[in-house]
């Protein structure tokens, strides 16, 4: 069995934390995302680009065949399907 935990700081610069990171311990898939501080939207970025590999990721570990409506629906095989169907 494997455990996982991520973190991210806001550092010693910024007031928010844009970074974001993934753990999908069914897939083995481990991201972290850069908000680049200071840029507009740096947040919504970092979100997408977590959201968008995911899904890909999710989709091709199903052949393609991936039908969820939202990341907590599941396939028939157990694996989260997320941002599909949106």
């Amino acid at each position: 069995m494997m455990t996982a935990h991520g973190a991210t700081h806001v550092g010693h610069v910024r007031k928010t934390n844009e970074d974001h990171v993934l753990v999908d311990l069914d897939l083995g898939l481990f991201l972290v995302a850069d908000g680049m501080g200071g840029h507009t939207a740096g947040e919504v970025a970092s979100r997408v680009t977590v959201d968008t590999i995911h899904a890909f990721i999710a989709r091709s570990q199903d052949g393609g065949k991936c039908t969820c409506r939202s990341v907590s629906t599941r396939t028939p095989t157990g694996r989260c399907c997320p941002g599909a169907g949106r």
